[in-house]
């Protein structure tokens, strides 16, 4: 096979290697912006009171290009962003943690992902 054939090979197959996280459906992009509507979102370190408790509410990243931190951030914001779209006002949110994952190409692990899930409430009146 003559060597110039050999290095488009290697090359579409490199560049097919590096797409293919953004391609399965079990990976996200790296970063996830707060939605303008969710900005007015809350997050509180406790239950507020007057206010009515709505459920619970969860997400998870990772399995992508960026750090545990990043992946946290990411959680948060799309929290966030689903609290908005619910119409919830205040999220207490839970403490992340590192669920077990089967990565891609079966390596068993994933040092970035995250699972994090809130309480979600409905303040009125300002609280």
């Amino acid at each position: 096979m003559p060597r110039a054939l050999l290095t488009i090979i290697f090359d579409a197959m490199f560049a097919l290697l590096l797409a293919l996280p953004f391609a399965v459906g079990g990976c996200s992009l790296p970063y996830v912006a707060v939605d303008p509507r969710a900005v007015g979102v809350a997050l509180v370190a406790e239950p507020p009171k007057g206010c009515e408790y709505k459920g619970l509410i969860a997400t998870n990243f990772g399995d992508n290009m960026v750090s545990y931190s990043t992946n946290v951030e990411n959680a948060q914001n799309d929290l966030k962003n689903k609290a908005a779209e619910a119409g919830f006002t205040h999220l207490l949110l839970g403490t992340p943690t590192q669920p077990e994952s089967t990565a891609l190409f079966g390596f068993e692990g994933c040092d970035n992902c995250v699972a994090l899930d809130a309480q979600a409430f409905v303040c009125t009146g300002g609280k």
